[in-house]
């Protein structure tokens, strides 16, 4: 039997959410490798430059008593921003085998009270939604008898109607005016209009009788009715109002205390996801890896920084900078945003305004996921962010727009820690693969945009496991949406004009992403005959005998005797 068609509107409501809970690979490492390889450094004809000089690529290694390895990292962290380096950490893991019992308890018992401390605030949480929907029951119907009450004082028909439904019917068979309407059938309406009756009157049957003209016994029932509704109406209404404010307030606490809870949540989830165990990366890591016997005392700790600095290599006669500007944000940055945006699951646009229309097409597409900040990197927000310090650790921007190459190093820093056989010794094998890079300001714009994106997606990993307000604000406008309670969907007046005018967009929008992947398809040829740019084109002369000499004498060589010197301090020893 053939399944059914599900009925259009009728799929659960989804709201756009990461792929997987596990931390994306990181894609700038691997760019690295292949520019480089890449016409020897100079991609495209000098689109982009991304060169690896083969003798900055240097292995350090200093085997360290215990906790010297971590006075290392923090050397380089704390010293090298003072010569306006600029640092980020991309990566981050660790091992401890069972066998090392006093590393494995320390991390493992942290790791587990941080999680039972998510569990008990994720349950507190739970249980306040559980009270706040209760107390927002009670609200809810409170403020429904006000309202009653507001449009009583202009017609009384409404409260009357209201101590029928409410009040009388509870008093039960043969007392209340439902069951007497086998004996009077028009009591009810009887009932509600004594409005009309003046006040004086109400008391007195007989004239009950002739305003309504109805049986005496009816106007008897009715005078009394009508006096318990008046009692009921002086009593009840003071009450509810002290209700409804102290239920209302209530309902605020509740509500705060939610979000309270939540926030409370946000360190404790975020430390969990930064203890990352490499197998959690790779099951099989450390299965084959002879260096690492998973049933001696071993720990391994993992760390990738990415350093950068500027790069002024002047020549003689010639000056560093040059007046202008190359705008970092170019069809190479472009053609690789597309791989960033997959990966962490966000969206990257040049302008405020282009954020602004991808949010309102978010709200108004149904075919489309709702948007909101943390789904989306602006550029020109992140350019200036990059032009100035962040932080007082900075002293130097990231990005300068008038500067087009820096030195950039991808520091693998691999940190052994394991006990000698005899348990006395414990030893820390500090290991750092230093490997230099020359790159120009759109590959280093590139690794920025990655950067930014990883903490987008740590932020919308917290918020997705806890459950913030915004995730339940991004909920309801989907909604809204679905079931048509926003004020999208409105006729145009113009349809034909405007379905001429999408589809001219969506030509414009073909015909320059057809230009933007094949351009380097014509660079390649042209980079023959003549020197395209931006950036460097002749890398024998140029690429690699000014600029790469002067990284490798004044920044690179620096930088691994610094390392060696510090080594040195730490062993007692002076190194060559």
């Amino acid at each position: 039997m053939a399944d059914k068609k599900p009925q259009p509107g009728m799929k659960e409501i989804e709201i756009k959410t990461i792929d997987s809970t596990s931390e994306p690979k990181l894609l700038s490492k691997e760019w690295l490798k292949k520019w480089s390889k890449e016409g020897k450094g100079i991609i495209n004809g000098g689109e982009a430059i991304c060169n690896q000089p083969p003798d900055q690529k240097v292995m350090m290694n200093a085997t360290t008593p215990y906790g010297q390895g971590n006075l290392l990292y923090m050397l380089i962290t704390y010293t090298m921003p003072k010569l306006h380096y600029n640092l980020e950490k991309v990566e981050e893991h660790m091992a401890v085998s069972p066998a090392y019992p006093e590393m494995y308890g320390r991390i493992v018992a942290k790791k587990r009270e941080i999680e039972g401390q998510i569990k008990s605030g994720l349950a507190s949480a739970a249980q306040a939604v559980a009270d706040y929907e209760l107390l927002k029951h009670d609200e809810r119907k409170y403020r429904e008898i006000l309202d009653y009450f507001k449009y009583g004082k202009k017609d009384e028909h409404v409260l009357r109607a209201l101590f029928i439904d409410r009040i009388d019917a509870h008093t039960g068979e043969g007392y209340s005016m439902i069951s007497m309407t086998k004996r009077w059938p028009t009591i009810i309406t009887d009932f509600i209009r004594m409005s009309d009756v003046e006040k004086a009157n109400r008391d007195n049957p007989d004239k009950i009788r002739k305003k309504l003209s109805i049986s005496k016994a009816e106007a008897v029932v009715l005078k009394t009715k009508n006096q318990v509704f008046v009692e009921w109406k002086e009593m009840f209404f003071p009450d509810i109002k002290e209700r409804y404010s102290r239920v209302k307030t209530l309902v605020e606490a509740r509500r705060k205390s939610i979000d309270e809870y939540r926030e409370w949540l946000k360190p404790y989830v975020a430390s969990l996801k930064m203890m990352r165990d490499t197998t959690e990366i790779n099951p099989s890591e450390y299965f084959t890896t002879a260096i690492q016997p998973w049933l001696k005392p071993d720990s391994m700790y993992f760390v990738r920084v990415y350093m950068w600095k500027v790069l002024t290599a002047e020549e003689v006669g010639k000056p560093g900078l040059v007046e202008g500007e190359i705008d970092p944000y170019d069809d190479f940055v472009k053609r690789h945003i597309p791989q960033i945006e997959k990966n962490y699951g966000i969206k990257i646009v040049e302008t405020p305004k282009d954020k602004e229309k991808l949010v309102r097409e978010s709200l108004s597409d149904e075919s489309k996921h709702v948007l909101v900040d943390d789904d989306i990197i602006v550029v020109d927000d992140c350019l200036k962010k990059w032009n100035e310090p962040e932080n007082i650790y900075e002293s130097d921007a990231k990005l300068h727009r008038d500067k087009y190459y820096y030195a950039f190093y991808d520091l693998e820093i691999v940190s052994p820690l394991f006990k000698t056989e005899g348990g006395k010794e414990e030893i820390d094998d500090w290991n750092c693969l230093v490997t230099a890079y020359l790159i120009s300001q759109n590959v280093l714009m590139l690794i920025l945009l990655e950067v930014e994106a990883k903490k987008k997606w740590l932020n919308k990993y917290v918020k997705e496991i806890i459950g913030v307000r915004e995730v339940e604000d991004k909920i309801r406008d989907e909604v809204e949406k679905r079931y048509g309670l926003s004020e999208e969907g409105k006729k145009e007046r113009f349809a034909f004009i405007s379905n001429l005018k999408k589809r001219q967009k969506k030509l414009e929008e073909r015909w320059n992403e057809w230009l933007l992947w094949n351009k380097p398809k014509l660079r390649y040829v042209l980079k023959y005959f003549m020197r395209i740019g931006p950036y460097e084109t002749v890398r024998a002369e140029r690429l690699t005998k000014m600029y790469g000499r002067y990284m490798g004498g004044a920044m690179t060589d620096p930088f691994v005797k610094y390392l060696k010197q510090q080594f040195g301090k730490l062993s007692g020893l002076q190194p060559p």
